[in-house]
């Protein structure tokens, strides 16, 4: 939110969070492509919204007030501030302000910033949120990784001050905890659809121009081939490979997608995950709930399908590993206020 639209969120209960959260969760319950029966048969979208059968175009109807509204009201919070020049330096801000310094603002080019801002904030929002819930998932299950990954930061960071960028070369087992947390819960699961331009062929398979072509990602980050006991979080299999293989069966090189539709956002959703992650393992520990009975109570693996693919609702306890890291957190936040 601060990088696209200048706005330091400072509660769970922020307006622009609560819309944002909305939109996604709208978009996410439409469905994948492919859900819905035109598409499959186009020309159904062409009958009038009432018509029985045509509940799709209803339900787009409403989806498409909810992400307009996300789109609209922090592109407005931005101008109003920029007009009574309190603007916080932003994605937003930079693009009109280029804009208007050519001239005046354009309808088109108002939608195209909205719509930029507005992806921008909305899809790296979704995906750092799923890799998150899954890392945390993956952590309360397998504590033993994360003890591992916290010997790492302490070895090689300390505990005098939290992991930034400079370290990351130095800390190989987190990228490989990272690795799996996007092989064992692919965020986007059937990724972007794609429509060919022209006529295909693969595998001996045809394909004729303008059909829909779906990627399974999620197949081929489950593939016992390329990894074994697929189902398994493991993280030190990205270890074993030799460079050559770790090039090419890191995940996230098909986690963001493929050709001209691959997230543009990729190389800043990777880096606002890693230092997330780095935050988390050197600063807290995640523990399993104990239930009445006295025993730890052990959440499952499972995760809700759909267009993003996320964990089941999980409780967990998450607590500082010492008071130094409590100050440390406390300085960060009081340097980038």
């Amino acid at each position: 939110m601060e990088i696209a639209y200048g706005h330091r969120v400072e509660s769970v209960d922020d307006e622009y969070i609560h819309i944002a959260e909305c939109a996604g969760k709208e978009t996410v319950e439409s469905g994948n492509a492919g859900s819905m029966l035109v598409d499959f048969f186009p020309t159904l979208q062409y009958l009038p919204i009432w018509f029985p059968g045509a509940g799709f175009k209803r339900k787009a109807a409403e989806v498409k007030k909810v992400v307009q509204k996300m789109f609209d009201m922090p592109f407005e919070m931005v101008r109003n501030a920029m007009a009574s020049g309190t603007a916080s330096p932003c994605f937003t801000a930079s693009l009109l302000d280029e804009v208007l310094r050519q001239g005046s603002l354009s309808k088109e080019y108002e939608d195209d910033i909205k719509s930029a801002a507005g992806v921008l904030y909305g899809a790296a929002t979704d995906t750092t949120v799923v890799i998150l819930s899954t890392f945390i998932l993956a952590m309360l299950l397998h504590p033993e990784v994360c003890q591992k990954a916290q010997a790492e930061i302490d070895r090689t960071v300390g505990t005098e001050r939290l992991p930034d960028f400079d370290d990351r070369e130095a800390l190989p087992y987190l990228e490989c905890v990272i690795r799996e947390v996007f092989r064992w819960n692919c965020p986007v699961p059937l990724g972007i659809p794609h429509r060919t331009i022209q006529p295909d062929e693969y595998r001996g398979y045809n394909i004729p121009a303008d059909s829909m072509v779906i990627a399974n990602i999620w197949a081929m980050t489950r593939d016992e081939a390329s990894y074994p006991q697929p189902e398994v979080f493991r993280p030190e299999r990205f270890l074993e490979m030799d460079h050559q293989a770790l090039q090419l069966l890191d995940p996230r090189n098909i986690a963001f997608g493929f050709g001209r539709r691959v997230c543009p956002g990729q190389q800043f959703a990777d880096s606002s995950i890693w230092l997330a992650v780095a935050h988390l393992v050197a600063t807290v520990n995640i523990t399993k709930v104990t239930g009445k009975d006295g025993k730890p109570l052990t959440p499952a693996a499972e995760f809700v399908p759909g267009f993003v693919s996320h964990p089941k609702d999980f409780t967990c306890i998450i607590t500082p590993r010492s008071g130094k890291v409590v100050q440390l957190v406390s300085d960060l936040r009081d340097m980038s206020a």
